[in-house]
This record gives C-alpha cells, structure tokens and sequence, in this order.
C-alpha cells in the first residue's frame, strides 16, 4: 500500500477493528494528511487514505458499550464504505481526528457562529464570536477572525443558554 507523501501521525491509539472476518487489534492514527491503519505486530500499513477520501468519523451509539465508532470512506464514485472499531479511548481518538474535518471529503458540515460576551478577569464583557464545530467548541476574535481558544466536547460537562435579563 502506498504511503501518503509526507503524512505525519498527529495521534495514535490502540483500537480493535470489527468486521466480518473477524476482530483484530490495530493502531489507528489522525494524521496530519489522512487517516491510517498499522498492524501492530510489525507496524505496517494494513490501510491508509487520504482526507480527500475521508467522508466521516461518528460515534456507534447503537453499540452495547460506549466504545465503538463507523468511519466511512469514498469507494469509487459516490458509492461509501464504512468500517467498524472500538478503543477505551473513544472520545480522544473522535476529538483529535474532527480537527481535520475540514479536510473531509464531506466538508459541508458549516459550523455555526453565534456573537456572545466573555467575562474577561477585569471584570469587563469582551465581545467574541463562538463558533459550534463538529468536535470543540471555538472562541474568535471577532476582529481578525482568528480562533482564540478551541474547547473541545469531551472536556465539557455540560452546556446552558445564559440569557442577559431585559431591563
């Protein structure tokens, strides 16, 4: 299998691959230019491709345990195939790769802008756009339109509509 031409693992994880030949253990690594499978017994390549193939990454919520995740891929045309993997490390592993989501073959997914204040330490409400992505949560300088701060999903309890009360 040939290797994506200056790719670098941004972050790998021990997974197990799920399908119908049965279950193997793999590493998967987020890549700065794809997503890549490696047996771990020898390191080689078992499957690799590049984010211009890459449609998705969602979480299995149908799976018995909170473990599992569907990538889905181009497969020729517009015809799409999906594989199945599990890890402890779920969260990690769907947070680090939807930083590249703008990669995706299947980039149509907009983020959301929303103009909100930040109680800066001063005291003082300081005017930033928050932007709701795929995997975090992004602060931007609303005048050079630069992420400020990324919050990502799985560092977060909760989140509450705070409404300022209309005197």
């Amino acid at each position: 299998m040939a290797a994506l031409k200056e790719n670098i693992d941004a972050a790998c994880y021990f997974i197990t691959k799920h399908s119908w030949k049965g279950k193997y253990k793999r590493i998967f690594s987020v890549g700065t230019h794809g997503i890549t499978t490696y047996n771990p017994a020898n390191m080689e390549v078992t499957n690799q491709w590049p984010y211009s193939e890459f449609v998705g990454i969602i979480p299995n919520v149908k799976a018995p345990a909170n473990n599992e995740f569907i990538i889905t891929m181009k497969k020729g045309g517009k015809k799409t195939e999906s594989m199945k993997f599990s890890t402890d490390h779920r969260a990690d592993l769907l947070t680090e790769a939807l930083k590249f989501r703008n990669y995706f073959a299947d980039a149509s997914h907009a983020a959301k802008r929303f103009n909100a204040y930040k109680y800066h330490w001063s005291e003082n409400r300081v005017p930033v756009i928050l932007e709701v992505n795929q995997g975090s949560l992004d602060q931007i300088d609303p005048h050079s339109n630069r992420v400020l701060c990324s919050y990502s999903y799985k560092d977060m309890e909760g989140l509450s509509l705070v409404r300022e009360k209309v005197k």
